[in-house]
């Protein structure tokens, strides 16, 4: 089966929810701007903004993790789908040949 067909049946079986490489473009977003708030955690001077910035931070890090999760499910099932679709392909070959 060619790549398109399999992209669109994957698209079909996800039906809306994300895919892999989109939950990792969010994951890498995140992660980046977990970057810049450690940045300005480690020049902030204030207790309250240090608080603020804690907060933030460990919100960041929760959302990177439940991003990773996403994404890793994602990429499991679509995986699982191209696997189920090329032994389809497969079997069909070998049937056709006898």
């Amino acid at each position: 089966m060619a790549s398109e067909e399999e992209e669109k049946v994957i698209e079909e079986f996800m039906a809306g929810d994300g895919r892999a490489h989109q939950w990792r473009a969010m994951r890498e977003s995140l992660q980046d701007r977990l970057k810049a708030l450690r940045a300005e955690r480690a020049s902030a001077t204030s207790p309250d903004a240090i608080a603020g910035l804690d907060r933030r931070i460990a919100q960041a890090v929760e959302q990177v993790r439940v991003l990773e999760t996403e994404e890793a499910v994602s990429q499991f099932v679509e995986d699982s789908v191209r696997a189920t679709l090329r032994s389809s392909v497969m079997r069909i070959s070998s049937e056709d040949e006898d």
